[in-house]
């Protein structure tokens, strides 16, 4: 080591300097025994852990290597140099990656790497001194150091839930349905394990970003309906504001897709593959209230639909029956108007046996 004096003549405190070493390390690769390390390191103490953070909010690391150490720590870190996103419409059905721009940390590499970790850690006091004084854009009153826990919402079999979340958003969960929440100082995010949400997102200095299957989605303000089934496919719709959809590997989500209002998006599992849907089958936007208007739908489908509500399983004993066509308006959660509305449309006889509810023709 040389004895090369810190800028300013202030010499960091030994975490930050600990953590600028860190993050040197990991400017041109991430493996698994450094990332385990670091995952020690980091769990050691509260001072490891603010410092960490507070140099990786200065350090132009690349995207891909930011996302490993992200994941292997298990949160996200601010960062002064995260690239914005390349806009197109959701219509695209192709996309480029924006040419032109150099890595971050391609500039780094050609010079020294104690030069490197002076200026890191130099940088890193001096975020710590702004945050102190009040002079870093100010977010809100959560930490921004410290790890934030996820908090689980979730909701039984025919339940429909509305519940106020800690930045004032407003989230609706559908029957079935798992969603984990983070908040902190630098991030809102939500992840949906499973089922459908309807996110009323209130404005904010952080962005919205709901994470589901392949995708995620981001928004400063605005409404939006989400849902993942079992199979991990996504269908989302914005209902009002402004977001976009991007891709949810943090190393590829440098374009974003705008949604337009009432736009029904869908994506399949394990590629994300997004394309607008040209005509939904059903208008689902009073969902939350339990309504459902369909322009056409096999009456199998729409058995199947209101199962996901009931408590008692209906049953179609006749294929043909199945088959048929229905249009209309439904509420799905009223299982037993839903039965007499069915039997009326199409003359059935309603038989309630051990295995369910059974609509057979009279």
């Amino acid at each position: 080591m040389t004895d090369e004096p810190w800028p300013d003549g202030i010499e960091p405190s030994k975490a930050v300097k600990e953590a600028s070493a860190w993050t040197v390390r990991f400017l041109d690769d991430a493996s698994e025994t450094d990332l385990t390390a670091l995952k020690a390191w980091f769990g050691t103490s509260r001072e490891n852990r603010e410092a960490f953070a507070t140099v990786m909010f200065s350090t132009p690391m690349s995207d891909d290597i930011r996302a490993r150490v992200e994941r292997t720590l298990g949160q996200s870190f601010p960062s002064s140099h995260r690239r914005p996103a390349h806009i197109i419409p959701i219509e695209a059905a192709r996309t480029a990656e924006p040419g032109g721009m150099g890595r971050p940390q391609d500039a780094v590499r050609s010079g020294s790497r104690r030069a490197w970790r002076i200026g890191v850690a130099a940088a890193a006091s001096a975020a710590v001194l702004a945050f102190a004084v009040g002079v870093a854009p100010t977010l809100n009153s959560l930490s921004l150091f410290s790890p934030a826990k996820a908090e689980v919402f979730q909701t039984g079999h025919g339940d429909i839930r509305s519940f106020d979340l800690a930045d004032g958003s407003n989230m609706t969960l559908d029957t079935d349905s798992r969603v984990k929440i983070i908040m902190d100082r630098a991030r809102r995010h939500a992840l949906i394990e499973e089922g459908r949400a309807r996110f009323v997102v209130k404005a904010d200095d952080r962005p919205f970003t709901i994470e589901a299957g392949t995708g995620k989605v981001v928004t400063s303000k605005g409404t939006l309906d989400v849902a993942v089934d079992r199979d991990r496919h996504v269908d989302l719709q914005l209902r009002a504001g402004v977001a976009d959809l991007r891709d949810g590997n943090e190393g590829k989500d440098s374009v974003a897709r705008m949604l337009t209002i009432d736009q029904p998006v869908t994506y399949p599992p394990g590629a994300f593959e997004p394309r607008p849907v040209a005509a939904p089958i059903a208008d689902t936007r009073n969902w939350t209230e339990g309504w459902v208007d369909y322009r056409t739908i096999p009456l199998a489908g729409l058995i199947s639909e209101a199962n996901r509500y009931a408590k008692t399983p209906l049953v179609i004993d006749d294929p043909v029956l199945a088959a048929r066509g229905v249009t209309g308006r439904f509420k799905l959660t009223d299982t037993d108007a839903f039965v007499k509305r069915i039997a009326e449309l199409f003359a059935l006889k309603v038989s309630k046996r051990p295995d369910g509810i059974h609509l057979s023709r009279r």
